[in-house]
């Protein structure tokens, strides 16, 4: 059951372009173009997933901001401590959030399982 719906697909493509840009737009450097594109890809991927939004597409966003934040640190940020305060805390909750609502959405479809055995 993908969540494909107009506004999933349309903030997903968002996700898919929009990330990379703004990595490239952030550093300057093109490696983090093409890091961007499977970073967006990731984040486009959760947001349109079987997965709840609220936690495993706002998990993925948490963790594309992290990146983005270290992209900044070679640019804009580069002497501002936003990241360093910012980086690590929000790449963790991206994380947590993403295996919580994983976890829960694949326990939920597997009550009863070892019943039906």
């Amino acid at each position: 059951n993908l969540r494909a719906d107009r506004s999933g697909t349309g903030v997903a493509i968002a996700l898919l372009l929009g990330i990379p840009c703004a990595g490239y737009a952030l550093s300057g450097q093109p490696g983090v173009l093409v890091y961007g594109l499977a970073l967006g890809g990731m984040a486009a991927t959760a947001w349109i997933s079987r997965f709840p939004r609220d936690w495993v597409g706002a998990g993925a966003l948490l963790f594309a901001v992290s990146d983005l934040l270290i992209f900044a640190r070679l640019g804009p940020l580069a002497v501002s401590i936003v990241p360093t305060l910012l980086v690590w805390p929000l790449y963790v909750a991206g994380q947590a959030m993403i295996a919580y609502g994983v976890v829960r959405t694949e326990r939920a479809g597997n009550e009863g399982v070892h019943d039906r055995l």
